[in-house]
């Protein structure tokens, strides 16, 4: 049976080893309340226990954090056992014989090889060490007592060194050797036969043996012989080369010392090794500017933060993914973002209110700098209109640095997707025909060149969803069909999907005449405040959704025009009572339960986009941005 290993690599402390030649050496920790005690592992049950000549020990190995055990998601790290054994003269170091088994859960499986145990005893010191594929870089190392027990009935194993990295090196190296002799040994033989075939022709044509050309007979019997042994690279020479290659190998496999350089230790030089290393970037606009990226290459993408581990890869191409995000880079390729098995199909949107940084264009870059962090795809730019008699309708946001703000987002790879007006105003025979001449003369001319196909005219009117309002909607659908023939995608946002079941029975004219229809969704989840899980937010979403299947047989894509939540986990029973209070001391897994939950619903059958409708989203939280590349299928 499978043993059982448990780390915690926030919470556990390594136990020191103490020296031997010091006399009476001691090493504690004081506590006030405790008095001293010895440093120790965290969990004193991580024992490896295997019997001499053993090869089939396996364990599983479960990788948590933080005071609650919460799982480390470990997708894309390599497990590597390093030991040395209890003869403290050989170790064994082996990326062959670990599996992921739950990566995303922190759960992998390690076999044992023999070479393990082959000397009975405590290893010296045993640890498994996760390295991230591609850039060598450690997440952790996880130690461990390992001990071989004595067997007396098998005794002829001879320990050695058992460096699986060297293996492949050398088993390379063998490859390489059998395709060239396979090859030379073609050529060489094809050139025999050549010669033979003249020598041939000439004796046949000599009539004579005074007739016969005078060749030098013992030149030709040298060079025929030369080639029967192999040619001019004999087999004697070809070993020789060999030998001398893996001399070569050997010493490189354990050098600390390459180009001139040195290195503390063996592991710190082979991080560095060319073959270790990648095509990376500090961030996408770094990645941008390099003009030797070329089609077929694959690139992989970080954020600036060290020890998050948020990444993405991208895949070099002379034209656009359509699909998939992409990034047009300095020298006119493209890098196309890599997906894989995406779990959540509608487009995921940040909608900032850039208002609230009072057209402040640093601020407001800081905030798309903090959008994409996080992982989202695209943007929606939101305008806030306000009228008075004496200057007529105009807008909160500088809509110059507006559009400077979601040019940078642009630039960056990250398109606009749609341009979302609201109005809390009064509509009235002035305001209304003022207010579709603003939207098309002022508003969508300034922010154009966004490139957005798609408008929202009305966010959370009453006029669209009640039968004594209907006075306006005339002018209404004027107004989008005016839109609609500069070619845009036009729609609307009603306030929740109540409104929309009221807007389908009595309004339906308005909504017929849209290309889509919008819907602000804050479903109340439940007042348990931090007892509220994944599950409950799920069911909350899928009840919003059965009422949006009302107006599936009008054939309109649904969008998602607001969600979202503060993070405090009071927000659950009102996540609409958006307040514009400091989020930089709250509780962030508010945000990733409410997001998994919309990411798990519904919502995923139903809806084309999610505009997630954040006032924060400069704040890195690298939980959150994992939750939305992992929802995206981001590499």
């Amino acid at each position: 049976m499978a043993q059982e290993l448990t780390f915690n690599i926030t919470e556990d402390v390594r136990r020191l080893k103490r020296p031997t030649t010091v006399k009476d050496f001691q090493l504690s920790f004081g506590h006030a309340d405790q008095g001293p005690t010895d440093v120790v592992i965290g969990d004193d049950g991580n024992i490896v226990q295997g019997r001499y000549g053993d090869s089939a020990r396996q364990v599983f190995v479960n990788v948590v954090q933080g005071k609650n055990n919460e799982p480390v998601d470990i997708t894309g790290y390599l497990p590597e056992f390093n030991g040395c054994i209890p003869d403290a003269e050989h170790i064994v170091i082996d990326n062959w014989d670990g599996v992921l088994v739950d990566p995303r859960h922190g759960r992998f499986r390690f076999d044992f090889p023999i070479q393990a145990f082959t000397v009975a005893g405590s290893y010296k010191q045993a640890y498994f060490r996760l390295v991230q594929n591609g850039t060598g870089k450690t997440l952790a190392t996880l130690e461990f007592d390992m001990q071989v027990l004595e067997d007396f009935v098998y005794s002829n194993i001879v320990p050695q060194d058992y460096v699986t990295p060297y293996l492949d090196m050398i088993n390379k190296l063998k490859d390489a050797y059998t395709n060239f002799v396979g090859k030379t040994q073609d050529s060489f033989d094809q050139a025999k036969k050549r010669l033979d075939d003249i020598m041939s022709t000439v004796e046949d044509k000599a009539d004579t043996v005074e007739q016969r050309l005078k060749i030098d007979e013992q030149a030709l019997t040298e060079l025929s012989k030369k080639i029967d042994d192999k040619g001019l690279f004999t087999k004697e020479e070809a070993d020789a080369f060999e030998q001398k290659i893996s001399a070569i190998l050997a010493n490189a496999a354990t050098s600390k010392v390459r180009n001139g350089k040195s290195y503390a230790t063996l592991s710190a030089r082979l991080d560095d090794d060319e073959e270790h290393q990648l095509y990376l970037y500090n961030s996408i606009a770094e990645m941008k500017a390099d003009d030797g990226l070329a089609a077929g290459m694959v690139v992989q993408a970080s954020n600036h933060n060290d020890g998050d581990h948020i990444t993405q890869q991208f895949k070099i191409g002379s034209t656009p993914d359509g699909d998939e995000l992409f990034v047009k880079l300095a020298n006119g390729n493209y890098a196309n973002e890599i997906t894989r098995d995406r779990l959540f199909p509608p487009k995921i949107v940040a909608q900032p209110e850039m208002f609230l940084a009072s057209n402040d264009a640093k601020r407001q870059k800081e905030i798309i700098d903090g959008c994409v962090y996080l992982g989202y795809e695209a943007f929606t730019v939101d305008v806030h209109l306000e009228y008075d008699k004496t200057n007529g309708f105009h807008t909160q946001e500088d809509l110059s640095t507006l559009c400077g703000t979601f040019t940078y987002a642009k630039n960056l790879g990250y398109p606009t997707t749609a341009l979302k007006i609201h109005y809390t105003g009064t509509f009235d025979d002035t305001t209304v025909p003022a207010y579709g001449s603003y939207i098309t003369s002022t508003v969508i001319p300034a922010l154009k060149s966004l490139n957005f196909d798609k408008v929202c005219v009305l966010n959370e009117r009453q006029e669209t969803v009640t039968p004594w309002t209907s006075k306006y909607i005339p002018q209404f659908i004027g107004l989008v069909n005016s839109i609609k023939t500069c070619g845009y995608k036009v729609g609307i946002s009603y306030e929740n999907d109540v409104h929309i079941a009221m807007g389908y029975n009595n309004q339906r004219g308005l909504m017929q005449s849209l290309d889509w229809i919008g819907c602000n969704l804050y479903p109340t989840i439940g007042a348990y405040g931090n007892l509220t899980g994944v599950d409950d937010v799920i069911t909350a979403f899928d009840e919003a959704m059965d009422s949006l299947y009302l107006i599936a047989q009008l054939g309109k894509p649904i969008i998602i025009t607001e969600t979202g939540i503060r993070p405090y986990p009071q927000y659950f029973a009102s996540p609409s009572n958006y307040g514009f209070d400091d989020s930089t001391n709250g509780d962030y897994s508010v945000f990733t339960r409410y997001f998994e939950g919309v990411y798990r619903s519904k919502v995923k059958t139903v809806a084309k986009e999610v505009w997630d409708w954040h006032m924060w989203n400069d704040r890195e939280i690298p939980d959150m941005a994992r939750l939305i590349r992992r929802a995206r299928g981001v590499i």
